[in-house]
């Protein structure tokens, strides 16, 4: 089996939204974080289709700090910044506001952008936000490797989307677009909420599976909440016996995202980090 590496270990700053970057990176260089994925939102940065932050000055404060900026995700919980929607006018801002995203990916010295089906109006067919999305993040694929970035593909809940929801329905969309800048990424969260398992994902994708989201969650209850590792179910001893059984080099990133941390999201990163540390080299 293949030893970890503890600069695989990511974090990311959403659940410091009430707290300003610099403290975020105070308290990820305190815990000996060396990577990061950056969540392109406010009041961390500024994106939208338009405009963006000024990335030489961010990627200069996050490398004082010790940490790389590896990947990064744009906010995708607005509406206007869905590419599925059946609006032209919001369904091309929403393009050219990933596009930008991808572009600020680049100037950070990020490789990857993470992505995901997107959504459209409950009314519609699946086949009509499969259309949109397939065709969107096509052209973004095409931007992606423009500027030499990867996009990694997610699903998301069903409480979230019900065109990239499941394993299959993320590995159709794939195969939909079928590009070389376009490879896969997995939530262990919205893995979980469909009953599948890290061993599925990799079967299905084998070394096209890149990048994670890897946190844990309640297996009980309904809930797309983000936990840190040691609040949720996951056999944590089992899934990192299959990230070395295949051979995993990607980053596993804790997107935490859950309003039991809002108050005290240092506590929540120590916690979560001090339950990974003893499998890292």
């Amino acid at each position: 089996m293949a030893d970890l590496s503890w600069n695989q270990v990511a974090a990311m700053n959403q659940h410091y939204r009430s707290w300003s970057f610099p403290y975020f990176l105070q308290q990820q260089q305190k815990l000996g974080i060396e990577s990061l994925e950056l969540w392109l939102g406010p009041p961390h940065f500024y994106l939208d289709r338009l405009r963006y932050e000024d990335c030489k000055h961010i990627r200069k404060m996050i490398k004082e700090y010790g940490i790389t900026p590896v990947s990064v995700t744009s906010s995708s919980f607005a509406w206007q910044f869905q590419y599925a929607s059946p609006d032209r006018e919001a369904y091309q801002k929403g393009k050219d506001y990933f596009k930008n995203g991808i572009k600020a990916a680049a100037e950070l010295g990020a490789k990857i952008m993470t992505v995901n089906s997107g959504w459209g109006y409950d009314q519609e067919t699946e086949r009509e936000q499969f259309a949109r999305a397939v065709e969107a993040l096509g052209e973004l694929a095409e931007t992606a490797g423009e500027q030499g970035i990867i996009l990694t593909l997610e699903s998301l809940t069903s409480l979230e989307s019900h065109i990239g929801d499941t394993l299959e329905k993320v590995k159709t969309i794939w195969a939909a677009i079928n590009h070389k800048n376009l490879k896969i990424m997995v939530d262990t969260v919205a893995m979980g909420y469909q009953n599948e398992t890290l061993e599925d994902w990799f079967h299905a994708f084998g070394e096209h599976l890149v990048h994670m989201h890897f946190i844990d969650m309640d297996r009980d209850i309904q809930t797309d909440d983000h936990l840190v590792w040691g609040d949720g179910g996951f056999a944590l001893d089992r899934m990192i016996e299959i990230l070395k059984q295949y051979h995993y080099q990607g980053y596993l990133v804790q997107e935490i995202a859950a309003d039991r941390y809002k108050l005290d999201p240092k506590e929540a990163d120590s916690q979560g980090i001090k339950k990974l540390r003893k499998y890292f080299k």
